[in-house]
C-alpha cells in the first residue's frame, strides 16, 4: 500500500527530473486532505533541493550580471480572483515580473500586467530542467525576489533552492496568498508576507521555520463609506468553488436554503461554483427560480453583478477573502457565519452564529468604526507601505482588529482521500521512469479511487 512516506522515498531515489517534479506535485496534492493538516514541509524541500543541486547542470547557465531591483514571480496570472490583483497592487513600475508556469496566458492579460511592471517575462521552453535553468538565470539578476506562486509550484522553488545553494546573495519574500492550504516555498523564504491573522497562527505550528514574518494584508480599492441597503432581497455569495464545499460543521448550501426558505421574495446568486459541484444540486432543484449559479467571471462582469445585489454572504467554510470586503465597499450589506477560519478582514467581528432577516442592520456608529478599520487593513496605499517596509526589513505584526474570530489550524482536515484531478492524473500516467505498478499504487493508494476511476474512463473515451 502506498503512503506519503513511501512516496517521499520514491521522490528521493528518482533519477528523472521531470518525474521528480510530478511526484512532488502528487505529494502536495496528497496533503490537501491530511489529518492533522500540514501547511509546509521544510525538511522535505531542503533534502529535495540538496539532491537536485547535483542532478541539474548549472554549467549550462550563462550567469548574468546583477541589475539589482525587484523581480516578482507568479506561476500563472488570471483574469478573475484576488491572487493576480494582489500581485498587481504590490507592483512597481521599475520592478519586473516573471510568469514561471507553462500554461497559456492570453496576450490581453500580459498587456494588462505590463501596465504595472517594467518588463513581463515568460519562459518559452517546455522541458522541466530547461524551465528550472531559465528561472535560475532570471532570478540571479535581482536583489529581491517576490513569490506569488501556486501552492504546488515546486519547479520555481527548485530553481530558487538551487540558486541559494550556489551562494548567490538575494532575498526571497513569499506572499502567503493561499495560507489556508499546504504550499511549497517556505524553506527558500527569508520573509513570509501574511495577508491574515490565520497565516500567523499557522506559522506557529510549522517545524524548522527560519524565516521572518510580516503582515501586509489584502489590498482592495477603497471608496467612500458605503450606504448599506436596509430592504434586502437579493443576496450574493462569491468565491472559489472549493471554498463553498460543505464540511462536517459548516454548509454554504444550508445557509442559502435558510435565506431562500425564510421569505419567498428572497433571491440568491452564487458566483464561482462549477456545474460539477454536487453540493449545490439539491438546493438548485428546490429553488431553481430564485437561485442563480454562475462560474467564475472576469472582474468587470463580477462588478456588474454586484450592482444588482443588496447583500454579500461570505463563503464558508473557507472565507472568500477579497470578495466579501470588496462587495461591502460597493454597498452590499455584509453577512457572515462564524466558522473556525478567520482573520482576513475586520468584517469578521460582525459575523453571526446563524442567519435570520432581523439581523440585517448595522448601527451608524458600528458602521463608521467598521469602515475605518477596513480602510486601515485593506487600503492599497497602506498595504503597499507595509510591503515596502518589509523589503527594508521593517516588519509589521498582525493588527488586533483581525484577532476577533477563532482560528482552528485543523479546521480543514478531512477523513476522505483527496481528489487527484485530470491534469495530475495525466502527468502520473506519462511518467517515464516509474513503473505502472507504482503509478497505480499512487493513484489508488493516495487518492479517491472512485473519482479517479471516472477520470481514467473519461480519458479513454476522449481518446
Amino acid at each position: 500500500m502506498m503512503d506519503r512516506e513511501k512516496l517521499k522515498k520514491y521522490i528521493y531515489k528518482c533519477e528523472n527530473i521531470e518525474d521528480i517534479v510530478t511526484l512532488s506535485k502528487v505529494y502536495e496534492r496528497s496533503l490537501s486532505n491530511s489529518n492533522p493538516v500540514v501547511y509546509a514541509e521544510i525538511d522535505f524541500e531542503n533534502k529535495l533541493f540538496d539532491i537536485l543541486k547535483h542532478k541539474i547542470d548549472t554549467n549550462k547557465i550563462s550567469w548574468p550580471d546583477k541589475i539589482s531591483g525587484v523581480l516578482h514571480i507568479i506561476t500563472v496570472p488570471y483574469n478573475s480572483g484576488g491572487h493576480t490583483r494582489l500581485c498587481e497592487k504590490l507592483a512597481d513600475i521599475d520592478a519586473d515580473l516573471l510568469i514561471s508556469g507553462n500554461e497559456f496566458v492570453f496576450d490581453g492579460l500580459v498587456n494588462r500586467l505590463s501596465t504595472y511592471f517594467r518588463n513581463v517575462y515568460q519562459i518559452e521552453t517546455c522541458s522541466v530542467e530547461s524551465r528550472i535553468l531559465a528561472i535560475i538565470h532570471r532570478c540571479a539578476m535581482y536583489d529581491n525576489v517576490i513569490l506569488h506562486i501556486h501552492p504546488n509550484d515546486i519547479t520555481t522553488c527548485i530553481a530558487i533552492g538551487i540558486l541559494k545553494r550556489c551562494d548567490y546573495s538575494f532575498s526571497v519574500y513569499f506572499v502567503n496568498h493561499a495560507d489556508h492550504v499546504f504550499s511549497f516555498g517556505k524553506s527558500i523564504s527569508d520573509v513570509v508576507l501574511h495577508i491574515s491573522n490565520r497565516g500567523y497562527q499557522i506559522d506557529k505550528i510549522i517545524k524548522n521555520a527560519k524565516y521572518k514574518v510580516s503582515f501586509i494584508g489584502i489590498p482592495i480599492d477603497m471608496k467612500e463609506m458605503p450606504k448599506l441597503k436596509t430592504d434586502i432581497r437579493n443576496f450574493l455569495m462569491s468565491g472559489a468553488s472549493y471554498k463553498m464545499k460543505p464540511d462536517e460543521l459548516y454548509s454554504a448550501p444550508r445557509v442559502v436554503q435558510s435565506i431562500l426558505g425564510s421569505d419567498k421574495k428572497n433571491k440568491v446568486m452564487i458566483i464561482g461554483a462549477k456545474g460539477s459541484d454536487y453540493w449545490w444540486w439539491s438546493t438548485k432543484i428546490k429553488y431553481w427560480r430564485r437561485l442563480k449559479i454562475h462560474e467564475q467571471l472576469p472582474y468587470e462582469s463580477y462588478i456588474a453583478k454586484i450592482s444588482i445585489a443588496d447583500a454579500i454572504i461570505d463563503t464558508l467554510p473557507i472565507t472568500g477573502g477579497t470578495a466579501f470586503t470588496e462587495s461591502y465597499l460597493n454597498g452590499l450589506f455584509p453577512i457572515g457565519i462564524k466558522t473556525a477560519i478567520s482573520g482576513y478582514s475586520p468584517l469578521d467581528q460582525i459575523k453571526l452564529e446563524s442567519v435570520c432577516n432581523d439581523t440585517f442592520q448595522l448601527h451608524q456608529e458600528v458602521q463608521a468604526k467598521l469602515y475605518k478599520e477596513v480602510k486601515i487593513i485593506h487600503d492599497p496605499i497602506r498595504v503597499k507601505v507595509r510591503f515596502n517596509c518589509a523589503l527594508r526589513r521593517e516588519y509589521h505584526d498582525v493588527p488586533e482588529v483581525l484577532k476577533y474570530g477563532v482560528n482552528n489550524v485543523n479546521a480543514l482536515c478531512n477523513k476522505q482521500k483527496p481528489y487527484l484531478g485530470r491534469q495530475l492524473f495525466k502527468e502520473i500516467i506519462t511518467m517515464r521512469t516509474i513503473s505502472y505498478k507504482i503509478k497505480l499504487k499512487i493513484i489508488f493508494g493516495l487518492f479517491d479511487s472512485i473519482r479517479t476511476s471516472l477520470e481514467m474512463l473519461k480519458k479513454l473515451i476522449d481518446k
